[in-house]
Formats: C-alpha cells, structure tokens, sequence
C-alpha cells in the first residue's frame, strides 16, 4: 500500500513524502461447529396407544463418522410461530414447554438416544399440530407431531 503526502509550501516548489507499508497476515481455515467432531441427529414421533394426548418424541444423535454421541445435553422446544401457522392461526400461540414436555432438557444415553413425551393435555385446545424442535448444541432438527387424541 502506497500513501503520497503533499506538503503544502509557500514557494513555487512542492514536496512529496511517500511511505510504504506492508501489511501481511495469513488465514486459517476452522471448521464448522468450531473444530468439534460434527454431530448429525435424528427425530422421531410414536403415538401413545392407551388413548391418551401423549407423543414419545426420540433424537438420536451420533458423529458423522459414526458412534454415538453420549452424555450430551438435548433442549426439546415447541415452536410458536411454526405451531400457529400449521393451526392456520394469525399470531404466535404461547406455549408452556415446561408443562407441553415431560422433560425440556435430556441428557442422551450410551446409545445417544434422548427421548421425551410430549403432552397434548397441556396445549391450547386450538393446536392440533405441534412443531418440535430438539437442540444438541448448534445442530437442530424439528418434527412435525399430531394430537393423539
């Protein structure tokens, strides 16, 4: 980078000062999710057969050069504004994941499975369909799950 500075005089003649500058650096590439392993997850819903309101909601989780991912934190979330526009309603619902789930958080096993119920007893009566969403860090995956009853 060149930069030319004038240095205004009251004579006839001018004089120019140029400095140079080197500016070097280097990049380095980080992989996605910060260097970690990277993690792939799978969602799934079942009915409760016994009648009730109830959905068993299961993530598996596991490296993507396989093995499972264990101990790790999964958040189980519902989806406001997905949830209303599935319902064909005009504005967000509020939903009380703490009552809609039977845990919001799960750790996974050894097998990296993490499951929940999900309570369609504790939804307005307006939802029939509920958006879950499971969380294990950065990666996220969502279910769409009907009312059981």
């Amino acid at each position: 980078i060149n930069f030319a500075l004038a240095s205004p005089s009251k004579s006839r003649s001018a004089t120019t000062n140029e400095i140079y500058s080197t500016i070097s650096g280097r990049f380095v590439a980080v992989p996605p999710n910060d260097g970690m392993p990277q993690v792939t997850l799978t969602i799934t819903a079942l009915k409760d057969t016994s009648g009730t309101a109830r959905q068993t909601v299961t993530v598996v989780s596991s490296y993507a050069a396989g093995g499972p991912v264990r101990g790790a934190t999964v958040e189980f979330n519902a989806d406001p504004v997905a949830t209303a526009a599935l319902n064909e309603l005009s504005t967000p619902v509020a939903l009380d994941s703490t009552r809609i789930f039977q845990s919001g958080t799960v750790v996974t096993d050894d097998s990296g499975v993490a499951t929940t119920v999900v309570d369609f007893a504790a939804v307005p009566a307006s939802i029939q369909k509920l958006l879950v969403v499971a969380n294990l860090g950065p990666v996220r995956v969502s279910i769409l799950v009907t009312d059981a009853g």
